[in-house]
């Protein structure tokens, strides 16, 4: 897994950093990113890559600070143990985000029964 990669070039041009979690190849079959506008880079407190399916991003704010959780889920299609292991990692990010931090889980959860919006005491934006 390739920790963080940016592309520079691209990202002068755009005004925008890419945060990336995914395969080490150079096309980006798997995984997940989060772009930040150039403006809000010095609000990212820290991130995180957790596979090529789970990423991680911590933002200053104002009143509160953002913990976001950046997912691409497994299909009902995918085998039972790739399944368990994503909400397992998933489960972790959740439980590991500060409690005073605003959450918000986003990405593709491919309809699954884990968009509710409390998780085990911890408000959840879906």
């Amino acid at each position: 897994m390739r920790a963080g990669r940016q592309d520079q070039e691209d990202q002068e041009q755009l005004r925008e950093r890419l945060l990336y979690s995914g395969g080490e190849d150079d096309q980006h079959l798997e995984g997940v990113a989060i772009i930040l506008r150039k403006e809000m880079e010095k609000c990212l407190l820290e991130w995180k890559p957790v596979n090529s399916r789970l990423m991680t991003a911590r933002m200053k704010g104002r009143q509160v600070n953002l913990s976001l959780i950046q997912c691409y889920a497994p299909t009902n299609d995918s085998d039972d143990n790739t399944k368990d292991t994503f909400y397992d990692q998933l489960h972790a990010e959740i439980e590991a985000a500060p409690c005073h931090d605003l959450l918000i889980v986003r990405g593709e959860l491919n309809n699954t029964y884990y968009n509710r919006a409390i998780w085990k005491g911890k408000d959840v934006a879906l």
